[in-house]
Formats: C-alpha cells, sequence, structure tokens
C-alpha cells in the first residue's frame, strides 16, 4: 500500500510557508494588487527564509526540494496571494529549463550565481503566433562566434519586468 502522508520535513515546511504568507503577504495583497505592484521585499523576505530557490539542487545553492514540496508552497502561498504566489512560483519556472538542459558547467554558473541573492528567473516562451506551442515558435537564435543573437518577440513573460536571468526558447533552425 502506497503512504500518501507527508514527511515531518514537509509538514514543517508547509507551516513554515504558510506562516509566512499570512504574516508577510496576506495584509498587503489587496495593496499589491491594486496598483498592480511587484514587491521586491516580499521576494527579499522568501530567500531569507530560504526558499525562493527551493527547487535548485544544493550544490548550486538552492534547497534541493522537489515538486510535491513546491505544490504546498504554492498553496500555502496561493491562499495569501495568487499573484505573489505566481511571481514566487515564476522563479522556479524560469530555472527549470536551466536544470533539465544546462551543462554541468553552465548550470554551476548561472544557477550558483543566482541562488545567491533574492533574485527571480524569467520563462520566456508564449508568442503571439504560437502561444505555447513550443513547435511553432518562430524566435530564431544565430550563433555568432561565442554568443547567440536572438530574434523576435514573446509575451506573457513570466517575472519578465523583474527578473534577473531569462530562459528564452528560441529555435536555430525554424
Amino acid at each position: 500500500m502506497i503512504d500518501f502522508s507527508l514527511t515531518e520535513e514537509q509538514r514543517a515546511c508547509r507551516k513554515l510557508v504558510g506562516d509566512f504568507a499570512q504574516k508577510e503577504i496576506a495584509p498587503i495583497a489587496h495593496e499589491l494588487d491594486e496598483e498592480q505592484r511587484h514587491s521586491p521585499e516580499i521576494v527579499n523576505k522568501y530567500f531569507e527564509i530560504g526558499l525562493l530557490h527551493y527547487f535548485v539542487p544544493e550544490e548550486y545553492g538552492g534547497a534541493g526540494l522537489g515538486s510535491l514540496d513546491g505544490c504546498l508552497f504554492g498553496e500555502e502561498l496561493g491562499a495569501a496571494c495568487g499573484g505573489v504566489a505566481a511571481t514566487l512560483g515564476g522563479n522556479i519556472l524560469g530555472l527549470t529549463p536551466f536544470q533539465i538542459a544546462g551543462s554541468p558547467e553552465l548550470k554551476k554558473e548561472l544557477l550558483t550565481k543566482h541562488c545567491s541573492g533574492p533574485k527571480l528567473a524569467a520563462f520566456c516562451l508564449t508568442e503571439a503566433d504560437a502561444g505555447s506551442d513550443v513547435a511553432s515558435i518562430r524566435t530564431t537564435a544565430l550563433r555568432q562566434g561565442d554568443e547567440y543573437v536572438i530574434n523576435g518577440t514573446k509575451r506573457f513573460i513570466s517575472n519578465g519586468g523583474v527578473a534577473s536571468l531569462y530562459s528564452v526558447f528560441a529555435s536555430e533552425d525554424p
């Protein structure tokens, strides 16, 4: 029989995030929504409790937690404010392509630097004519020496205006 109960660590982390959300986010959630404003203060405080980069392996500066943990955190954050939950969850969304497809050298360079502070990552996939269909994107990446030149237009970029690291989906051969 499968045991679906949470571990003691998961229960403690869920409580930590729930308490954080009710103390730090809920009191200003309405104001943030009304003003359509991002709160770097909340991002800083979430970083301070060690969970902003929860999904990143410890060797790169994250907490090394899993997807279930993220679901528990998202539920607690979302109970306080859906917008803030989307911002904090969008950080993990933006970091996931690096974790899945990044070389060990790239991960060490980018993830370690990113996770050293209260920084957010962005996820740049959606395009006007393609939506979120990766096979239909038109943004191109042309290699020029040691760099890529990216041409295209993205929309609905999670954390787009506040990120310091961007996962941009582009094709070398559309």
